[in-house]
């Protein structure tokens, strides 16, 4: 048995956890990444060879320092006491500084779509014939000046009010997800042209044919060029004045859960735009009623939206696990945050495609929020071995 492969069972017998010990997508796994290792994203990026270093030694601190979650300066000087050529953190932050914001953005999609392009092709087609998209808003804290034009006001998170604000595109099947596209959304820029902006890069890697997403995305802006585009939607839509009324006698009715149906509501942003029609309906979320919204050509019952709207809660917990591979660095700079993301973003996918791969040769009860942090100490083991040697 291979040491990768022994890595994982090892773990897997510590934690009491029953596997097939053939691990038949294993291999598959496993080409894959090494197909990452030496595609390597820095080596089209001009800044990231210089004439003292190349762009493989400074992609391993980086890797080291994603997997780790340590800084890139300790990743840099634990290679170096290795006696390995390695570029320090202020070299490896100035070649980025050198790219520029504009530059690593682009470099940072065009990753996660070369990453979608080199997946086995039975996930490929999987994910193609789904076409389920969700979309939500990313925030990664930001502690420094709020004279930054590119961070918005966020309510407190991790004791910052700050944060730059991404836009992602996730991929969804029942088993998992990875992110394919992200946008900055700045300060007074419209959500309806950042949103448009995030769905022609989707449109690049697949023809998309269902995106679920939350109420700030609800508006009819956004409805419409949808609609005119022929992909379905479903989402949460705020109580405007318009569907009060009919939100108030659902209220007022005793068990209104169990007779509740699909009301077509008209819409208009404006007296210049035309008017879009969608399905609105209701359901309880705790002790608040919040009403859902469908474009008309789903055939679906109210439980059923609500089961394909409850997709996206769990989006909120995969930001926080991409954050367990973020290297740490006082940078505030933004060409560093996106140097940081398509680390976290690339390792969080290979995270996601793994668990895929391997899914039949594990216990069902892996699947349970419950033991996702067991799940996770493995593959960052499975990643360190191949990061470190």
């Amino acid at each position: 048995m291979d040491l990768p492969r022994r890595l994982i069972v090892t773990t897997m017998k510590r934690s009491k956890l029953r596997i097939n010990p053939k691990l038949k997508n294993h291999a598959e796994f496993q080409k894959l990444f090494a197909r990452w290792k030496k595609r390597n994203p820095l080596n089209e990026v001009e800044s990231f060879t210089t004439r003292d270093f190349n762009h493989v030694q400074f992609w391993r601190p980086l890797e080291l320092a994603a997997i780790e979650n340590w800084s890139i300066t300790g990743a840099s000087l634990y290679y170096r006491s290795l006696g390995m050529t390695i570029p320090s953190s202020e070299t490896i932050l100035n070649s980025c500084h050198q790219e520029g914001d504009e530059q690593m953005e682009i470099q940072l999609n065009h990753t996660l779509e070369k990453f979608f392009l080199d997946l086995p092709s039975k996930l490929r087609r999987r994910f193609r014939q789904l076409g389920v998209i969700i979309i939500d808003v990313h925030e990664d804290p930001y502690y420094g000046s709020p004279d930054n034009p590119d961070v918005r006001g966020i309510k407190s998170k991790r004791s910052a009010n700050l944060a730059y604000c991404y836009l992602t595109a996730d991929l969804y099947t029942p088993t998992g997800k990875v992110t394919i596209a992200l946008v900055l959304w700045r300060p007074g820029e419209r959500l309806e042209t950042v949103f448009g902006d995030l769905l022609t890069r989707i449109e690049f890697i697949l023809t998309p044919k269902l995106i679920i997403f939350d109420g700030g995305f609800t508006s009819v802006n956004i409805m419409n060029s949808l609609l005119q585009k022929g992909i379905s939607f479903v989402g949460r839509l705020r109580i405007s004045y318009r569907i009060r009324p009919l939100a108030l006698a659902y209220s007022l009715t005793d068990n209104w859960e169990e007779s509740r149906q699909w009301h077509a509501m008209t819409l208009r942003a404006n007296e210049k735009k035309p008017e879009i029609t969608v399905h609105v309906t209701f359901q309880r979320v705790h002790t608040k009623m919040k009403a859902l919204v469908i474009s008309p050509d789903l055939d679906w019952t109210p439980e059923e939206a609500e089961r394909w709207y409850g997709k996206r809660f769990n989006i909120d917990t995969g930001y926080r696990d991409k954050h367990q591979f973020q290297a740490r660095t006082s940078s505030k700079a933004l060409a560093v945050r996106y140097l940081i993301l398509l680390f976290a973003y690339i390792f969080w996918n290979l995270c996601q495609i793994f668990f895929l791969l391997v899914k039949r040769g594990l216990n069902k009860s892996l699947s349970r929020v419950s033991k996702w942090r067991r799940e996770f100490r493995t593959i960052k083991i499975f990643l360190l071995r191949d990061a470190v040697l």
